[in-house]
């Protein structure tokens, strides 16, 4: 049986309720870029109109947008997704650029299902952090259900984003709220290369380094350590594609004194070694 359309709701909520459906499939795509990284006011894209939705986050920092004739700067945290066949500009505006960048293809019964704006704007998008890291997990490590986890993840992350009413999580004015965690994950992009402890990105909030480790794993599921080395990882993975260093190189870049060690940590990350994921990444 056919189900008409609900006309109390608008149509980007229509949109929603279509890709909670059971034949609606997801799929997220980083195309060979980590989901998060930073970057600076240099930065400078154009994108022709893609075939799938392109989804941007920004953590911290602006950028300055053109959507066709349309002309708006956008601040993290907030976030700017384009239907398809939508092209987009955009340049950096601040001198730190914190960002997710996704390519997500939403089909249902083998056609595509767009977004019925050219594009959805939100900010401020506060909360969504959480969302983001895992549309990152899914992406780099798909499973038999991964389809099922990418439908989830956007509905929650659009279900929020485009409620006007959403009440504030739980934690939020707390000990480790987002304002905090910003000056935390900031200090660590900058520093990065000096491999600071858990307890430097405690003093940075004002925290016991214990305290400051249990409310960092409940804001991100991940010790703070974990967490570390796992942005360290996606950074040099960005360098490995996109610059023309080697793997001893990158790795040294990165405070690495073994190679052979920054080797088993990126192999565990990223389920490839850097030099398959080199080689890999470069031929897309």
């Amino acid at each position: 049986m056919k189900i008409a359309p609900d006309v109390n709701l608008s149509p980007e909520q229509q949109w929603l309720a279509r890709l909670a459906r059971p034949d609606t499939h997801i799929r997220v795509r980083l195309d060979g870029f980590p989901g998060f990284y930073p970057t600076d006011e240099r930065w400078n894209i154009r994108f022709a109109g893609l075939g799938v939705h392109l989804l941007h986050f920004i953590v911290e920092g602006r950028i300055q947008c053109r959507v066709r004739d349309e002309r708006f700067s956008l601040t993290g945290p907030g976030f700017v997704c384009l239907a398809p066949g939508v092209p987009l500009h955009y340049t950096g505006a601040s001198r730190v650029l914190t960002m997710y960048r996704f390519r997500l293809e939403i089909t249902r019964r083998g056609k595509r299902l767009d977004c019925p704006r050219e594009y959805l704007r939100r900010e401020p998008a506060p909360g969504l952090h959480t969302y983001m890291e895992r549309l990152v997990e899914t992406a780099e490590h798909p499973e038999r259900l991964a389809d099922w986890r990418a439908r989830g993840l956007v509905l929650a992350l659009f279900a929020e984003a485009l409620s006007d009413d959403a009440a504030p999580r739980p934690g939020e004015g707390q000990a480790l709220d987002r304002h905090r965690l910003r000056e935390v994950t900031t200090h660590f992009h900058r520093h990065h290369r000096d491999w600071p402890a858990p307890a430097d990105l405690a003093r940075q909030v004002h925290l016991s380094p214990d305290y400051f480790t249990r409310l960092f794993r409940a804001a991100t599921g991940l010790s703070p350590r974990t967490w570390m080395t796992r942005e360290r990882i996606r950074l040099a993975a960005l360098q490995l594609v996109e610059s023309n260093r080697n793997v001893s190189e990158v790795a040294e870049d990165f405070g690495y004194q073994n190679v052979f060690f920054f080797s088993q940590q990126f192999k565990a990350v990223m389920r490839l070694s850097p030099t398959t994921y080199q080689r890999q990444r470069r031929a897309e």
